[in-house]
């Protein structure tokens, strides 16, 4: 946890100054169960970027108890097989993206850490920029057996093991 507050001061000093709009910004989950499908939001993330000579990385950290699927018993459920108390963070931090303009980034490749373990990751995302503001919007997928989560179990079957995650980082000019 350290290394991670470290890394965000780190990326601060030495960022480019961005206006991160948190109110047009979201991680959103989609789970899967036999009977039922739902989506857990967060809109309160942080986002760090390190933007010099057209080279990003990219910081993102979400607490997993700020995700809210609109029912109570779900997210209770979610943070107890996640283990939020010992794992609380899940975080994302980018390798070196190099770019000649950010609309022709099509995917990044990262560590992606979640209970207790890091993964490599491949994201594709799509980049869009106005007068406004410079929005990325991503789609990926985990499995959470490679997390080693206990998956949750409704009339006794489990949910599926694949998760979708989509997010929205606007940030504004």
């Amino acid at each position: 946890m350290k290394k991670i507050i470290l890394l965000s001061f780190v990326n601060l000093l030495f960022s480019n100054q961005f206006n991160f709009n948190l109110e047009k910004s979201y991680i959103t989950y989609t789970g899967m169960h036999p009977f039922h499908t739902w989506d857990g939001t967060s809109k309160d993330f942080t986002v760090d970027i390190k933007n010099h000579n057209n080279q990003l990385i990219i910081f993102v950290s979400v607490q997993l108890n700020s995700f809210d699927s609109k029912n109570e018993n779900r997210d209770s459920n979610m943070l107890f097989y996640t283990e939020s108390l010992k794992y609380p963070y899940v975080t994302f931090i980018s390798d070196t993206i190099k770019y000649t303009e950010l609309s022709v980034i099509k995917s990044i490749e990262g560590n992606l850490n979640f209970h207790g373990m890091e993964k490599r990751v491949n994201i594709d995302i799509q980049m869009i920029e106005n007068d406004l503001n410079l929005s990325g919007q991503c789609k990926f997928k985990i499995d959470l057996n490679e997390f080693n989560i206990e998956l949750p179990k409704l009339l006794m079957l489990p949910i599926n093991n694949i998760i979708d995650i989509n997010s929205k980082i606007v940030i504004d000019k």
